[in-house]
C-alpha cells in the first residue's frame, strides 16, 4: 500500500518561508504489534480501549514520512485488529468514504 501510494510517502517541511512536500522513496511501514491473548474479555476491551486513544493523541512529525501509523492488536489465537492513524493531511473523511 505504501510503496503504491505516494501520498502515504509524503512529508511536508517548511524551506525558506514555503511549505514543500517530499516523497520518499518506497519503503515499509513500521509496524508495531501488541499481544493481549493473556487477558480476560474484559482486560483486552479496556486495553484496546487505551491502545486506540493512547495512538489517536500522538503527534505526527509532518516533516518526517510515513504521516501514519500501523499496529497489528493480537486478541486471541484467531482475532486479529489492525489499528491505522493517519494525519488528516493525508487522508480525510471524504477520502475514506
Amino acid at each position: 500500500m505504501v510503496r503504491r501510494h505516494e501520498i502515504l510517502r509524503t512529508s511536508v517541511s517548511l524551506i525558506d518561508g514555503r511549505l514543500m512536500q517530499t516523497v520518499e522513496p518506497a519503503t515499509g511501514l513500521p509496524l508495531a504489534e501488541h499481544d493481549l491473548s493473556s487477558l480476560p474479555e474484559q482486560e483486552r476491551a479496556r486495553e484496546w480501549t487505551r491502545l486506540v486513544r493512547e495512538q489517536g493523541q500522538k503527534t505526527f512529525d509532518l516533516s518526517q514520512a510515513p504521516l501514519l501509523r500501523a499496529t497489528v492488536v493480537h486478541h486471541s489465537g484467531h482475532e486479529h485488529k489492525v489499528l491505522l492513524i493517519i494525519h488528516h493531511i493525508v487522508a480525510d473523511e471524504w477520502a475514506w468514504s
